[in-house]
């Protein structure tokens, strides 16, 4: 069964679906960074607050649930550059399934993101 918009939205509300649904977007994209074979993606509060029209606190709240159902994974990936930010990837209980880094370079390769 495939899982819906409206599943995903029933599980944990509208706001954190959607911000769930744009970071699965994002790690199919070719930009990212892979470690261990798994991609990871920055995406900050403030970015998602803008893109979603809400406030960024709202956007680190929904972003922390995510992360404690296990539908997100965080990690400050960069600390030796002194960067401090988040990078994401799906959790263990994410309910869309995980794009391999193969995949995505491959996609890459194909022309299919640009």
């Amino acid at each position: 069964m495939k899982t819906t918009y409206r599943h995903l939205a029933s599980e944990v509300g509208c706001l954190s679906a959607e911000i769930y649904r744009e970071i699965h977007r994002c790690l199919r994209l070719p930009s990212g960074v892979v470690i261990d074979g798994v991609k990871w993606i920055s995406k900050t509060a403030e970015e998602l607050s803008q893109l979603l029209g809400c406030n960024e606190k709202t956007v680190q709240r929904h972003l922390k649930q995510l992360v404690e159902i296990g539908w997100l994974k965080r990690e400050q990936l960069q600390k030796q550059l002194c960067k401090r930010v988040y990078y994401y990837t799906l959790g263990d209980n994410a309910p869309l399934e995980p794009v391999s880094a193969q995949k995505s370079l491959q996609s890459n390769r194909q022309g299919a993101c640009h």
